[in-house]
């Protein structure tokens, strides 16, 4: 092995030593994983052949300046990109361009899975209820004098508010209300918690099995040894199917799906629980969760309660 190839050894990422000629004086065994064997002598162009690549290469010829490009390629399981920077070598026999690979693709990956979220997010927030509220506002406001305008939103209220209701007629559940005698409050953004048990009745009505009957309850405010004072508990519990416990670790975990097909079937987005779990955690709450096969499920929701 020559100098060359000892010093292209010793760089933790796929790197190629390019000669004037643009062919290969010598290459890593990383870049042999990539580009294949045999990579000595043979021409750039036939190696890699995509144009911003062979760009980068030719302006860190003119100018002496490190550039940069991005290769694409794909190692037969899934698309993978490097971030590819060109720097001149010269002096002790090291004449020529040096390529190096870094990939990044987890980089890629991350970035989407993080514009996935944002957008199933958008989503998942967009509720009748979100809707209605925007409405309403907007009545009160912009559109007051606008006949036209109200006429248009009224309509959409009114479409928006049929969809809600015959939720749960269709799935066939029968939805009871326990409630305290005595008033419950609970210090925290309305909007925010309305979306968390509006969510969990929802989950409720359409997993809890045909036929059923989904429970919500509201405990009076009491010590809770947890939380270090008075909280209020809230429990949507259903007689449905339930879920194996091994799933319940997972459920708050952004798109984790017991059920994946029968969940999109739903209109699911694996993101309504990692929601509730959220804001809980925002208003400095709990969330427990039991259930098992065959034996329903009952999220119970825990929150500060004032007094």
């Amino acid at each position: 092995m020559g100098l060359a190839e000892n010093i292209l050894e010793a760089i933790p990422q796929p790197a190629l030593l390019v000669n004037p000629q643009d062919r290969i004086l010598a290459g890593n065994s990383m870049a042999q994983a990539v580009f294949g064997a045999g990579l000595v002598d043979r021409s750039l162009v036939m190696v890699i052949r995509q144009p911003s690549v062979l760009d980068a290469l030719e302006a860190c010829r003119k100018t002496g300046a490190v550039q940069s490009a991005r290769y694409l390629t794909n190692d037969a399981r899934q698309d993978v990109s490097f971030d590819m920077r060109a720097s001149l070598l010269q002096g002790a026999g090291l004449d020529g361009v040096l390529l190096c690979f870094n990939d990044v693709s987890h980089l890629e990956q991350a970035g989407q899975m993080r514009r996935d979220f944002v957008a199933n997010v958008s989503h998942e927030l967009r509720t009748p209820l979100t809707a209605l509220i925007g409405f309403i506002e907007t009545l009160q406001g912009p559109a007051r004098d606008d006949p036209a305008a109200r006429a248009r939103f009224l309509a959409i209220m009114a479409s928006e508010a049929d969809r809600m209701n015959p939720m749960a007629e269709q799935c066939n559940v029968a939805l009871q209300l326990q409630m305290p005698e005595s008033e419950v409050v609970i210090p925290g953004d309305g909007d925010q918690l309305r979306q968390v048990f509006t969510n969990l009745i929802e989950n409720a009505i359409k997993y809890g099995g045909q036929g059923g009957i989904v429970t919500v309850t509201v405990h009076a405010a009491a010590p809770e040894a947890g939380l270090r004072g008075p909280a209020v508990r809230v429990q949507v519990a259903d007689k449905g199917a339930g879920i194996d416990p091994v799933h319940i670790p997972r459920l708050t975990e952004r798109f984790y799906r017991v059920d994946s097909h029968r969940s999109r079937q739903m209109g699911g987005t694996g993101l309504g629980l990692a929601i509730v779990k959220h804001i809980i955690n925002r208003h400095r709450g709990r969330m427990r969760i039991e259930s098992g096969l065959g034996e329903g499920t009952t999220f119970t929701v825990i929150l500060p309660a004032t007094g």
